[in-house]
């Protein structure tokens, strides 16, 4: 492996100045033990790009960083905590399947048709099927006389001349 100082001027100048998400992404997949071709694919760069990234010194210095950092929390048994989880999001959890058990219990055994309509909805609701929004559109012809009224409300009481014939008026109603 080549030096910096004995890389071309162009590989240098093709080498990343600055931190970013991508290069975040590929010190990930570098330390989970990913080769260059596989990387490249994930990231959606070229092979001979990702080569570069991860031959450069902010590169180097990172993933030297992340590595360290990833051991550290591994001999204070963080990695336990973090497989674990947050406890509380857990017991959500937990509770979640009880409460969707309820529900399909009352979707099935209720008496009531209302009850069965509304957990069914709510079911579907959160499946991300919502229901079907119902739109109603009315024409209306108004008289000159009419429509200089209109004309008067719309523009918060200023008169103004509504013009001849008459006009038409469209409003949509959802259900």
């Amino acid at each position: 492996m080549k030096l910096q100082h004995e890389k071309s001027e162009s590989h240098v100048l093709a080498q990343p100045k600055h931190f970013s998400g991508i290069i975040q992404l590929i010190i990930g997949y570098d330390l989970c033990g990913w080769k260059v071709n596989k990387i490249a694919e994930a990231v959606k760069l070229t092979p001979s790009r990702v080569s570069v990234i991860i031959n450069s010194p902010l590169y180097k210095g990172q993933r030297e960083d992340r590595r360290k950092e990833f051991m550290e929390q591994l001999v204070d048994k963080k990695t336990d905590e973090i497989v674990a989880g947050d406890p509380i999001e857990h017991r959500i959890k937990q509770l979640a399947t009880k409460a969707i058990e309820v529900k399909g219990i009352l979707l099935e055994n209720s008496g009531s048709d209302f009850v069965r309509n509304s957990v069914a909805s709510d079911l579907l609701d959160r499946a991300g099927y919502k229901p079907e929004v119902k739109k109603t559109i009315t024409s209306i012809e108004v008289t000159e006389k009419m429509a200089g009224r209109f004309e008067r409300i719309l523009s918060n009481g200023r008169d103004q001349d509504a013009g001849e014939g008459k006009i038409r008026i469209k409003t949509e109603v959802s259900e």
